[in-house]
């Protein structure tokens, strides 16, 4: 999934790399990805490594305006069962609009056409794409959500 961030953030997206990045590959990141998401958390990368910071006081916290996340996420090691817990990225992004995100959620997965209807209804999640989806139709879709949230937030104020 990281390799394919990448190619959509940098490449296709254009994101400034040093503020954009994939992070829940460790306990901590996952810990602090709605943290991140509500921009309470700053994250930086700094060669190639994701590095996570509460917010410098006084500071006004700025949303991000994407949150991509794989509908299984292993969420680390469950001592009592002996295996990796599992969380769902759709449960995920639930908390984040609980909290008040009110930037794009986008899921990739490879569940199955009927699961992908279902998350499609949810309205946690603006955008479900199964992976293998060509990366140039998910940035395409990803830039038009996010300019359409961009704007429906300008009418709003």
């Amino acid at each position: 999934m990281k390799a394919f961030h990448t190619a959509l953030f940098e490449t296709c997206l254009g994101a400034d790399m040093t503020r954009s990045g994939s992070i829940g590959t460790s306990t901590a990141e996952l810990t602090h990805a709605v943290d991140v998401a509500m921009g309470r958390y700053v994250m930086t990368t700094v060669d190639d490594a994701i590095v996570l910071a509460p917010l410098p006081q006084g500071s006004i916290p700025r949303q991000v305006d994407l949150v991509m996340l794989d509908q299984n996420i292993e969420a680390g090691m469950d001592s009592e069962i002996g295996a990796n817990r599992l969380l769902l990225g759709s449960d995920l992004a639930m908390h984040m609009r609980e909290q008040g995100f009110g930037g794009v959620i986008s899921i990739m997965t490879g569940s199955s056409e009927e699961d992908i209807k279902i998350l499609r209804n949810s309205k946690a999640v603006d955008l479900v794409h199964a992976k293998g989806t060509p990366v140039v139709r998910v940035a395409n879709e990803l830039r038009a959500a996010v300019l359409k949230k961009r704007l429906r937030t300008k009418k709003v104020q």
